[in-house]
């Protein structure tokens, strides 16, 4: 965010969470660790899923569009979705320390 962004939103809406967590959660016992992990592994088979995806739409392109929006779209897709994957392994490797 920029030095002109106003924050009192994003802030006021975390003092409400953070209200809401103390009033109703405060006795819960709540596994960071786990979350985390549960989300790690979330992302990655969504991101395996956006994998084949791509490939079976690579498959049907015809000869000769290897240049066109849609090819050019999929390799941003593709490329977008190998840094995700990467980053989701360094996430669940910090998880393991």
């Amino acid at each position: 965010l920029g030095e002109n962004v106003s924050l009192d939103n994003v802030v006021k809406a975390i003092q409400y969470y953070q209200h809401l967590f103390n009033v109703h959660l405060v006795n819960e016992d709540v596994d960071c660790t786990a979350i985390m992990s549960d989300f790690v592994r979330q992302l990655t088979v969504a991101s395996e899923g956006v994998n084949v995806n791509v490939k079976k739409l690579k498959v049907l392109m015809q000869p000769g569009q290897e240049m066109s929006d849609f090819s050019i779209l999929l390799k941003d897709v593709d490329s977008n979705n190998t840094d995700l994957r990467q980053l989701a392994r360094r996430v669940s490797l910090c998880l393991i320390i």
